[in-house]
């Protein structure tokens, strides 16, 4: 089973793709997508949509799971988020995928046992787990994978499983 894990971002988007079969859990895509201000928001939701949708037909995800939108400073990135988080509902949608949400809480809790835990020790657990070289990987993409783990949890993976 393969799922795509996403951290939607309109600026940074986090990409991670794993297959697992109830005993073997590969990392086959880990990425963050950058657009950048040379973009109009048009062309950068182009860019986020032209991108997930290559990854959704060269590897067929079974799964897609999605950072639910959270932000109580800054209201005006939360609506860009929700803009981006649309966009991957649509290519789920499109493509006939499931997808799962999950609250930031909700992962930092499952991964490191609490829901206030910073962005450090989520990164340093989840490296232990899946040892995926010496990539210098995103917060963006460190989140994308711990969304895809957890929904290999959820749907069975018991944690003990052999890293390919």
């Amino acid at each position: 089973m393969k799922i795509l894990g996403i951290d939607p971002g309109l600026e940074a988007t986090g990409i991670a793709l794993v297959e697992f079969d109830f005993s073997n859990l590969k990392v086959l895509l880990l990425d963050t997508l950058y657009t950048n201000d040379k973009y109009s928001l048009p062309e950068k939701f182009a860019l986020i949509f032209n991108y997930i949708k290559n990854i959704v037909t060269s590897y067929s995800p079974d799964w897609m799971v999605i950072e639910e939108v959270f932000t109580q400073k800054y209201p005006f990135s939360a609506t860009k988020i929700a803009q981006v988080q649309a966009i991957l509902f649509l290519i789920a949608g499109l493509y006939n995928i499931p997808v799962k949400t999950y609250h930031p809480t909700e992962v930092k809790k499952a991964i490191t046992g609490s829901g206030r835990a910073n962005k450090e020790d989520i990164k340093n657990i989840v490296l232990s787990l899946f040892p995926v070289g010496g990539k210098d990987l995103s917060d963006h993409a460190i989140d994308a994978l711990s969304l895809a783990y957890l929904l290999t949890i959820e749907m069975g993976n018991t944690g003990m499983f052999n890293v390919v």
